[in-house]
């Protein structure tokens, strides 16, 4: 059977990549023109959007599901996905398509097999902005070993290796370029009525205004002893500025299951962070997160520039996070940008905390 050609595919497994998507194609790559698959490892992505309104834009939406899985990212856990990836089936000839372009955030290994099941000789292999890692990792050689060694051993090139460039929104603050892959800019949301539309409605306008001055975002992490420390860094903040000034984001792909957040502070009815920052300007709240995207996407996306906080030092006092090791740099362009650069802190103690929480005069 001669397969059928079609110009984009885009492979999303989270809110911020269908974003980020709807932003491509609105302002850039066409709707039409393009496929979507979504990739739901066990964080129900498409609860959060309205899936009719998806497949009455795009050419074809196509929905995948995975067991979630905690176990340690290491060379074996990549060989089990790829496995279980390999035997899945998707409907009636899906696989029969060729593309001319697909786009994945490059930071998970669905993503990336799901790209090479769909890869032929000719076809372009970009990444788009998932956060910080975009800027940290994806186009660093080391992290390439790290994580596509599984590519390697199947396919004799990596993701890294095929891919033709990035697209970013803010190209100039990307730290590691190992292979001088072409970079782009994602345009500015703002700018653009058509795409603020339509992703308001892929959204379901599930958007609100947040009451609590102090925001905690939480990271997220793949061990729940990292959760708990993470709640006790909270327990501090609440305790310093009190329980009503407090609002509490969730991670959307969150594998904390144990009720760390169970209270009334938690925020919800909000389908993503992005989406609700266009319609409720962020730049008088106070972002606290051990280190998240979220601190930092009111700047690149809007430029809005709201007080953020960063506990990641308290953090690393015990817990070990590797894939850290630049995350210092990327926070000082940020800084640089901002019009205050003052309004992002970075405390080293409970106690440096405690001052900077202080000066707002809870």
């Amino acid at each position: 059977m001669k397969k059928k050609r079609l110009e984009n595919l885009f492979v999303c497994s989270s809110v911020f990549h269908i974003f980020n998507v709807i932003n491509l194609c609105g302002s850039e790559f066409g709707f039409k023109n393009s496929d979507i698959l979504l990739i739901d490892f066990g964080t129900n992505i498409v609860e959060y959007i309205d899936l009719n309104f998806m497949r009455n834009i795009f050419n074809e939406v196509n929905v995948v599901k995975h067991k979630r899985r905690t176990k340690k990212r290491n060379v074996s856990f990549y060989f089990i996905v790829l496995k279980e990836i390999l035997k899945n089936k998707l409907q009636s000839n899906k696989w029969n398509i060729e593309y001319e372009n697909i786009f994945i955030a490059g930071t998970e290994i669905y993503s990336k097999i799901y790209a090479y099941r769909y890869m032929n000789p000719s076809t372009n292999l970009y990444y788009y902005e998932d956060g910080l890692a975009s800027y940290i990792s994806v186009l660093e050689k080391d992290f390439k070993r790290r994580q596509d060694t599984v590519f390697d051993f199947f396919y004799r090139k990596s993701p890294l290796e095929l891919c033709k460039g990035i697209y970013l929104y803010e190209t100039n603050n990307l730290i590691h370029n190992s292979y001088a892959k072409e970079v782009y800019s994602i345009p500015k949301i703002k700018d653009n009525t058509f795409v603020n539309k339509t992703i308001k409605k892929v959204f379901k306008n599930n958007v609100k205004e947040i009451r609590q001055k102090i925001i905690f975002l939480e990271a997220w992490f793949n061990e729940l002893v990292k959760y708990r420390f993470q709640r006790e860094l909270l327990e501090n903040v609440i305790s310093i500025v009190g329980d009503i000034n407090v609002g509490i984001k969730k991670h959307p792909n969150s594998i904390n299951d144990d009720k760390l957040y169970e209270n009334d502070n938690v925020i919800d009815g909000i389908s993503s962070f992005e989406l609700n920052n266009m319609y409720y300007s962020l730049k008088d709240k106070i972002l606290i997160s051990i280190i998240s995207t979220a601190s930092l996407t009111p700047k690149m996306i809007y430029d809005e520039e709201p007080y953020v906080i960063f506990l990641y030092k308290i953090f690393l006092s015990k817990c070990e996070c590797s894939e850290w090791g630049d995350i210092e740099e990327i926070i000082y362009k940020v800084q640089k940008s901002y019009r205050e650069p003052s309004k992002i802190m970075i405390p080293e103690s409970l106690s440096d905390l405690k001052l900077y929480l202080k000066g707002f005069l809870f």
